[in-house]
Protein backbone atom coordinates (compact mmCIF):
# COMPACT_ATOMS: atom_id res chain seq x y z
CA UNK A 1 0.00 0.00 0.00
CA UNK A 2 1.53 3.67 -1.15
CA UNK A 3 2.31 5.35 2.57
CA UNK A 4 0.10 8.13 1.36
CA UNK A 5 -3.16 5.65 1.18
CA UNK A 6 -2.32 4.56 5.01
CA UNK A 7 -1.79 7.91 6.49
CA UNK A 8 -4.99 8.74 5.37
CA UNK A 9 -6.68 5.61 7.25
CA UNK A 10 -7.47 5.57 10.53
CA UNK A 11 -5.86 3.24 13.44
CA UNK A 12 -2.98 2.06 10.22
CA UNK A 13 0.33 2.84 12.21
CA UNK A 14 3.66 2.93 9.64
CA UNK A 15 6.06 0.26 10.47
CA UNK A 16 9.68 1.36 10.39
CA UNK A 17 11.70 0.36 7.44
CA UNK A 18 13.75 -2.30 7.30
CA UNK A 19 17.15 -2.48 5.83
CA UNK A 20 17.01 -5.15 3.05
CA UNK A 21 17.90 -8.95 3.75
CA UNK A 22 18.88 -11.56 1.37
CA UNK A 23 17.02 -14.35 0.00
CA UNK A 24 17.66 -17.55 1.69
CA UNK A 25 19.70 -20.06 -0.87
CA UNK A 26 17.70 -21.54 -4.11
CA UNK A 27 17.75 -25.06 -4.11
CA UNK A 28 16.77 -27.21 -7.72
CA UNK A 29 16.82 -30.24 -6.67
CA UNK A 30 15.92 -32.98 -9.05
CA UNK A 31 15.37 -37.01 -9.22
CA UNK A 32 18.84 -38.89 -9.16
CA UNK A 33 18.00 -40.87 -12.23
CA UNK A 34 17.41 -37.38 -14.10
CA UNK A 35 19.55 -35.23 -12.39
CA UNK A 36 22.47 -36.06 -14.95
CA UNK A 37 20.01 -35.75 -18.13
CA UNK A 38 21.29 -33.30 -20.96
CA UNK A 39 18.02 -31.54 -20.53
CA UNK A 40 18.55 -30.48 -16.65
CA UNK A 41 22.62 -29.91 -17.48
CA UNK A 42 21.53 -27.70 -19.78
CA UNK A 43 19.21 -25.76 -17.57
CA UNK A 44 21.72 -25.84 -14.46
CA UNK A 45 24.55 -24.13 -16.83
CA UNK A 46 21.74 -21.47 -17.98
CA UNK A 47 20.21 -21.15 -14.24
CA UNK A 48 24.02 -20.50 -12.31
CA UNK A 49 25.40 -17.90 -14.52
CA UNK A 50 21.84 -15.91 -14.49
CA UNK A 51 21.23 -16.16 -10.99
CA UNK A 52 24.62 -14.76 -10.54
CA UNK A 53 24.47 -12.09 -12.62
CA UNK A 54 21.24 -11.28 -11.33
CA UNK A 55 22.48 -11.98 -7.28
CA UNK A 56 21.39 -7.79 -6.70
CA UNK A 57 17.86 -8.65 -7.74
CA UNK A 58 17.52 -11.54 -5.02
CA UNK A 59 16.84 -8.94 -1.87
CA UNK A 60 13.60 -8.63 -0.18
Amino acid sequence: MPMFFGRAAAGLVQVPLLPPQPYADIWVVGYPDIWPSRKLSAFRDILIPYCKSHRDSFVA
